[in-house]
This record gives structure tokens, sequence and C-alpha cells, in this order.
């Protein structure tokens, strides 16, 4: 009987011994991660890892990004340095006139996919009468100078991102009033603006009404797309030449054919000529082969832009940092399907919107979080699993 009684001890003993001896390996793991993660260096990984630690009881969660935790510094500066952009614009058109950005469809990029966007959503996240007013101000001014361009493809990447933003926040009221602002500060704009333009500086035919001047820029009989629609043909033309490997990427072939004299170490403006649509000047330059990377990663930054409207859409926290982000994103794709850049190596609007295009994966919302993940509480296991219910960083 003392036999089997010992027995019956040890054998209730046993699992509390067993729990306390898995609760001692699971701490010793979670010690271990925490200084596997704190040794990261950006030798390994490229970026600065940012660590942060989220308690909720029985696990920790670990958080590493190169923007994750930055925001509350980045975006307020980004916002800063877009305004100044924008007064030093209006003066240097306005007072000044001189084509600071060489052509006017590149004032009209510039405002259409990155100011006007980020200025709309600071107007609408302002805190305080003051800021609110200096953003309806900059506002106004950006847009301003991008009827001013008279760029169309900047101007209906603007209007469709705001457009959608108002719809997305169900502000329909708010879009309404941005219409009106709109078609009045296109009236006002394309009123001032001279009939004699210089070289490079956007103008105006005498008499021109405001529909003519903005839509057909003063060429009625050849259509709305007339400007594009031959550029648009010869490129189709090229890619049907050589379909599967292109032309070569960067490269320019033209139905011209007479002798012209090219520079050594410099790119001669009669070697190139506009495509009309990124799209088509990449497929052109590599090929339906080599094309196949790019179209992937453009379709998968839709399908992540369009996963940001639809959870504003379910949110309505238009204070997320990801949501101008994804503003711009999205005017710059609509803005390439009328315009050459996106791929440009070099143009600054295309590193402007590729760093924030690879950035954005940091600021996802918590519906697809960018690198969240819980430490698995089972000591026979040494692997992660993503946790869907680590918010983002948010305001």
């Amino acid at each position: 009987m003392r036999q089997a009684a010992q027995r019956s001890r040890d054998a209730e003993a046993q699992p509390n011994g067993d729990a306390e001896q898995r609760e001692r390996s699971d701490e010793g793991g979670e010690d271990h991660l925490r200084q596997q993660v704190r040794a990261l260096r950006p030798n390994e990984f490229g970026v600065e890892p940012f660590l942060r630690r989220e308690g909720d009881g029985d696990a920790e969660a670990f958080e590493v990004g190169a923007l994750a935790g930055r925001e509350e510094e980045f975006f307020p500066k980004l916002l800063l340095l877009v305004e100044i952009v924008v007064y030093l614009s209006a003066v240097i058109y306005f007072v000044l006139r001189i084509p600071v950005f060489g052509n006017p469809n590149s004032m009209g990029a510039i405002m259409g996919v990155v100011a006007v966007p980020l200025l709309f959503w600071g107007f609408l996240t302002a805190v305080g009468k003051t800021q609110f007013r200096r953003m309806a101000f900059a506002l106004t001014l950006s847009v301003g100078l991008l009827f001013y361009s008279q760029a169309r493809a900047g101007i209906l990447a603007a209007v469709i991102v705001c457009g959608l933003v108002c719809v997305v926040l169900r502000r329909y009221r708010l879009m309404i009033q941005g219409v009106v602002a709109f078609v009045c500060v296109a009236g006002l704009v394309i009123t001032a603006t001279p009939t004699e333009s210089g070289e490079d500086m956007p103008g105006r035919q005498e008499n021109s009404s405001l529909l003519s001047t903005m839509l057909y820029k003063g060429h009625d009989d050849v259509g709305v797309l007339g400007s594009r629609r031959s550029a648009w043909d010869e490129t189709i033309n090229v890619i049907q030449d050589n379909p599967w490997f292109g032309s070569g990427f960067g490269t320019s072939v033209g139905n011209d054919e007479s002798d012209m004299e090219v520079g050594q170490y410099a790119t001669v403006s009669a070697a190139t000529r506009e495509h009309g649509n990124s799209y088509l000047a990449i497929m052109e330059g590599v090929g339906l082969l080599g094309v196949v990377p790019f179209i992937a990663l453009v379709v998968a930054l839709a399908l992540k832009v369009g996963g940001v409207f639809a959870w504003l859409r379910r949110t309505g926290n238009i204070r997320h940092f990801s949501v101008p982000v994804a503003m711009v994103l999205a005017a710059g794709l609509i803005h390439a399907g009328f315009e050459d850049w996106l791929f440009a190596v070099g143009y600054y609007l295309s590193v402007f919107f590729w760093v924030l295009a690879f950035a954005f994966m940091d600021l996802l919302p918590s519906e697809a979080p960018a690198a969240a993940y819980r430490l698995i509480r089972n000591p026979a296991f040494e692997s992660f699993r993503r946790d869907v219910h680590v918010a983002a960083p948010e305001r």
C-alpha cells in the first residue's frame, strides 16, 4: 500500500514538473529571440532595423521595418518639403516666368502625382485652424499650378485620386465642393495665362474657351487623345516588329531612318521619341517576355494600393500613414498611362515613386501587416508564424 501511494504522488507531481520545465524553455527561447533580433546589423539586411515590443499577457510581438515607427517624423517633414516646392514654383512660374521644370508636362506630373494628393491628405488631417488654413492655401496653389501646366494626365490623376478618397470616406459634400473649387481655380488660371508663351512655358490661343484649352489644348480637330494616338500607334508598330525581346531597354526605334549625329557622351533629343505610355514604353524596350516581371511588380503594387483603399473604406482612418503613400502611388500608376516616366531610370519622379513604393510595405495597416511576428509557444519548433492581430503603427 505504501508503494502504491508513493507512485500515485509521483504521478501527480510529474505534470507540474513538466509544466515548469516547458515554461522555463519558453522563457529561454524568447530571451534567445530577443538577443538575435537585437544583434541584427544594417549590413545583413541593408536597412537599420527597428524593434518594437507589444505585450499581450502571454506573448510578445516584435516588429522589424525600415520605416515603421518613424512616420511621425517623416511625413510632417515631407509635407513641409512639398509646401516649399509649391511656394517656390508659384513664384518662379507666375512672377519670374522661368520654366524651372522644363516641359510643362513635368510640372504637371509633380503637381498631379505628388503635390496635390499629399496636400489634400494634409488638408483632411489638419489639426487646428492655422494648419488647416495653411494646408488649404498650399493645396489651392498646387491646383492652380496643375491647371496652369495644362498637363491633362496630371489633372486626370489628381482628380481621380482626390475623388476616390472622398468616395471611400463617404464625404460626398466635400467632393462636390472640391469639384466647384477645381473649376473656379481652373477658370481663373486659364484666364490669366498669357496668349504669347515663351519657350517651355504654358500658353493659350486667343479667344479659346476653358474646355478647348484644357481638353484639346486648342486643337479641337484632332480630338482629346490626338497628341497621344500617333505616339501609341508608332510604339505598337515597333512592338509588332520586335514582339518577344523588344528593341532594347532605353532605346527608341522609329520609322524615321534619316541619318542623325549621335553624341558620344550625351543623349541627343533626336535619337529619342515620346511613347505616351510608360507600360507601352517598357514593352517596346524589353518585349513580351522581358515585360513579365515589370507587369507583375505593377500588378502587385496596384493590389496593395487597392487593399489600403478598401481598408480605408471599412475603417475611415484617414490619419493612417499608408493612406498618403497609397494616394501618390495610385496617382502615379494612372499618370504613367499617358507619360513615359515610370521606368525612366534617373528621372526624379521615377526615383521618388519607387522609393515610396518599396517603403509602402512597412506602412501597411493591421489587416496586412508587413513584418509582425509572434513566437510559437512550443519549444519543439524554432520558427515563426505571422500574427494578423498585431496592428501596424497608427496615430
